[in-house]
C-alpha cells in the first residue's frame, strides 16, 4: 500500500488559493481548466498582485516623499504618460476629474439640482468651453 503524504500551502489571498486549485486539479486529475475559466483566474490574479504592488508603491511614496526613491517611483507611475493614456482609452478607463473642494460639492450637486445626468452635465461644460475658447481665438485682435 502506498504511503500518504500530506501537503499544505499557505496563500496570502482567495485568488491565490484558487491558481493553486487550478494547478493541483490540473497535474493530478488531469482535468484542464476552459479557457474562459482560465481567463478568469488569470485576470482576478492580475488585478490582486497590481492592486498590492500599487499599495506598496503608494505606501513608500507617502512614507519617504523627499526621498531619491520616492522620486524615482512617481516617475516611474508617470512615465509614458501617452501610452498610459492610450491604455485608458482602449480598455474605457476614464480619468478622475480633478475638480477643488468647492467645484466637487457643488458638481455632486448638479445631477439632482437639474435632473441630469453628470457626463451630460460634464459634456455640456467641456463644449462650452470648447466654443468660447473658440470665440476667443477668433476674435480680431486689437
Amino acid at each position: 500500500m502506498a504511503e500518504k503524504i500530506e501537503i499544505t500551502l499557505q496563500v496570502t489571498n482567495e485568488v491565490e488559493a484558487q491558481e493553486r486549485r487550478d494547478a493541483w486539479l490540473e497535474i493530478v486529475g488531469g482535468r484542464k481548466l476552459t479557457h474562459a475559466a482560465a481567463i478568469d483566474h488569470g485576470t482576478e490574479a492580475i488585478m490582486e498582485r497590481a492592486q498590492i504592488a500599487l499599495q506598496t508603491i503608494e505606501t513608500a511614496i507617502r512614507e519617504h516623499p523627499t526621498t531619491g526613491q520616492a522620486g524615482r517611483l512617481v516617475r516611474f507611475l508617470t512615465a509614458g504618460g501617452r501610452e498610459l493614456q492610450q491604455w485608458f482609452r482602449d480598455y474605457d478607463i476614464e480619468s478622475a476629474l480633478r475638480l477643488s473642494e468647492r467645484q466637487e460639492k457643488a458638481f455632486a450637486e448638479l445631477p439632482q439640482k437639474s435632473g441630469r445626468d453628470r457626463y451630460e452635465l460634464l459634456d455640456e461644460a467641456v463644449d462650452d468651453l470648447i466654443e468660447k475658447f473658440r470665440r476667443n481665438s477668433s476674435a480680431p485682435k486689437r
